[in-house]
């Protein structure tokens, strides 16, 4: 496992396999042109969201964030599974904070995916996971202030995030970072290559 290689492969062994289930994954996680996205379609009722098909693609994503001096260069990296096949991708920025990587790394996973997809989406970020489900709306309704009627940090990346829950069914799960969870610790590795190449070539 070389974490500073992007990869897409098949767990399987056979990256190439042909069956429909084995492509309609790969598409699920972006690695094919010219999927069509109705598939699927959801509706709001109640303000709860209802799949109408029952082709919705179950995908797992790792994210995690890292940053060298906080501010400082930083990296984020995404573990992305659908039935046989992953697909690792990472990235970084000279300029940056741990908990912007963090966000970074959950919408980046989230944009890859070419479908409305229903997610799994796990994190070591206490500040990601419950921001989005708990204390969003709040700081919306607050007009985007906090309970101390403070600006709220990172709004940016905030309305990006919320703008691809809107477009995926995503549930949120929280891990201890390192503690040997095997996705995280491989999201970490993505991400400190994300970091160590913007350290490394701060021009681009």
């Amino acid at each position: 496992f070389n974490p500073c290689s992007k990869t897409s492969r098949s767990l399987s062994g056979h990256p190439h396999a042909g069956n429909e289930s084995a492509t309609a994954d790969r598409n699920a996680l972006g690695q094919n042109r010219g999927w069509g996205i109705g598939t699927a379609s959801k509706s709001r009722y109640g303000g709860s969201r209802v799949w109408r098909a029952t082709a919705v693609k179950q995908v797992s994503a790792f994210t995690d964030g890292a940053c060298s001096g906080n501010p400082g260069p930083g990296g984020w990296g995404v573990v992305l599974r659908a039935g046989g096949h992953e697909r690792e991708i990472y990235g970084g920025e000279v300029e940056t904070t741990n908990n912007r990587m963090e966000l970074t790394a959950a919408i980046r996973a989230l944009q890859a995916l070419k479908e409305p997809c229903a997610v799994a989406l796990t994190t070591d970020s206490t500040y990601v996971k419950d921001g989005i489900t708990k204390w969003l709306q709040k700081w919306k309704t607050n007009g985007w202030k906090t309970a101390a009627k403070k600006p709220v940090k990172n709004q940016d990346l905030w309305e990006q995030l919320e703008a691809q829950t809107v477009r995926h069914v995503v549930e949120w799960r929280w891990v201890k970072g390192h503690s040997g969870h095997i996705e995280n610790e491989r999201a970490d590795a993505l991400a400190n290559c994300g970091l160590n190449e913007a350290r490394e070539n701060p021009d681009g």
